[in-house]
């Protein structure tokens, strides 16, 4: 994925949660973990209640290998978000793992 026009949004309005939740996306699916691992913190210091970013979180941690973070994050969004049913699947599986 393209990073820069998110990366501009986020120098532009770094309050943003969207830029830096939207960067995030964009370099996890880069295979840039930490660094979303960075940007998805930033979105939920901006908005702790938004669920998307702590299950994007548990994603982007799970795949930089921390599978105690991924749990945590996946849990979180649960917990922020009942009904949210990828919360629940990615906890699911990442238990499993």
């Amino acid at each position: 994925e393209e990073v820069g026009p998110y990366e501009a949004a986020r120098a532009l309005r770094p309050e943003s949660v969207t830029a830096w939740y939207n960067l995030g996306i964009a370099l996890r699916g880069r295979g840039q973990f930490d660094d979303a691992v960075a940007a998805f913190r930033e979105a939920i210091k901006l908005d702790p209640k938004l669920a998307p970013a702590h299950t994007n979180l548990g994603n982007a941690l799970g795949a930089a290998g921390d599978a105690d973070g991924e749990i945590a994050a996946h849990r979180e969004a649960v917990r922020l978000d009942p009904r949210y049913a990828l919360a629940h699947y990615n906890l699911g599986v990442a238990l499993k793992e």
